[in-house]
């Protein structure tokens, strides 16, 4: 579970959001595809995010090719 709406919470039993969330592309990334303006709460707006997981790739895997070699890198766009 990475995020849960609005939902801060502390808990050691479940920190959201994700306490490093926003730190990783592979996590990111595939958010910002989905919500572009997506609001981490405690983080912030997710494309404010994005230029600082700019050096760390992602692995794009098609639904429809089987073959690990299919995968396409992809850059972070900021």
């Amino acid at each position: 579970l990475l995020s849960y709406g609005s939902t801060h919470s502390t808990d050691p039993k479940l920190t959201l959001p994700h306490p490093r969330l926003h730190e990783r592309a592979f996590v990111l990334v595939p958010l910002a595809e989905f919500d572009p303006e997506l609001i981490i709460p405690g983080c912030g707006c997710i494309a404010r995010h994005l230029s600082a997981v700019a050096d760390q790739s992602v692995i794009c895997i098609p639904d429809h090719a089987p073959e690990m070699d299919m995968y396409q890198s992809r850059s972070v766009q900021a």
